[in-house]
């Protein structure tokens, strides 16, 4: 029978064990309750909970007065947007929610920022955009042509990473830790499949210098003509 299960916000019934759970703040993190039951909080279906003890789903919104008391642990798949009306499951939203802040469990959001204070480090922060020097998540556009490995920064052409290059964008290749443009210097025509430049006629090539170049590609390989 369910007739303990009463409408005493942290009390659930667990259908599994048929017996009544008492939620708390410290404790059972790990529930939360749904129409009176008791229910797993994981990243499928309900992904956190309110200060009421109520099960979250995906960006649902809370009841007038609520916060969020529990997001469940995932930074590869689960936020918390900054305002703190909702869980989120960025990567089913990631054009808006661009990865999660590790410093905060918020969510990564293009032209906010990360900190007030510091860089922080982001979990899976959408390839488009990259964290600049006043710490706000930006879309990567000249003037930043890549991103480095620590802390998501935006990478400038020609500028000295502090860490190891993640990545550059189209039309640019890994030189000595900066991104260059394909055939900076007329020689190192190709991009690899590494993102590093290389001269012609090497192996791997996933990009050529075609813009100032008379350059081709062929069996992955670049050529001047």
């Amino acid at each position: 029978m369910r007739d303990c299960s009463s409408k005493i916000q942290n009390i659930c019934y667990d259908p599994s064990s048929q017996v009544c759970k008492q939620l708390d703040n410290s404790s059972l993190y790990g529930y939360c309750v749904n129409n009176g039951n008791c229910q797993q909080i994981d990243i499928n279906q309900f992904i956190g909970r309110d200060t009421n003890f109520n099960c979250l789903t995906s960006l649902q919104q809370l009841n007038l007065g609520q916060t969020i008391q529990y997001c469940f642990n995932d930074p590869q798949s689960i936020c918390q947007k900054s305002d703190q009306t909702s869980c989120v499951k960025y990567q089913d939203n990631y054009q808006i929610y661009l990865g999660y802040i590790s410093g905060t469990g918020f969510c990564a959001q293009q032209n906010q920022k990360t900190s007030n204070i510091q860089l922080q480090q982001i979990t899976n922060l959408n390839p488009n955009f990259c964290q600049d020097e006043n710490f706000q998540i930006v879309q990567i556009q000249i003037p930043y042509v890549g991103r480095e490995t620590n802390y998501s920064k935006c990478l400038k052409v020609n500028s000295q990473a502090n860490s190891l290059i993640e990545f550059c964008i189209s039309g640019y290749c890994i030189w000595n830790n900066t991104c260059q443009q394909i055939g900076f210097d007329k020689i190192n025509i190709s991009k690899l499949s590494n993102l590093q430049c290389a001269p012609q006629q090497q192996p791997g090539a996933i990009e050529c210098g075609y813009r100032y170049l008379n350059v081709c590609m062929l069996n992955q390989m670049c050529y001047c003509f």
